[in-house]
């Protein structure tokens, strides 16, 4: 059980806008199903689920502070 803000687990995926380099939100990229293709400047992680063409993606948001209960895909960062 995690007990570790999600912004310390290596399945977190920043969301970053404009100037921000942290991001206060991220994708629990265990979680998310990614778009098909990445946008100009989009950078997804490696070995993400992907939605097939012409599919939706459906990403899991989690706040970066925040801890989520019995999450059993928390992993520490290297």
């Amino acid at each position: 059980m995690a007990t570790k803000p999600c912004e310390t687990c290596a399945n977190y995926d920043p969301i970053i806008r404009g100037k921000d380099t942290k991001g206060r939100h991220g994708r629990c990229a265990a979680q998310s199903v990614y778009p098909a293709v990445e946008q100009a400047g989009q950078v997804f992680p490696p070995g993400v689920k992907r939605a097939a063409e012409g599919e939706l993606a459906s990403p899991v948001i989690v706040v970066g502070s925040e801890v989520v209960k019995r999450c059993e895909l928390y992993r520490s960062k290297p």
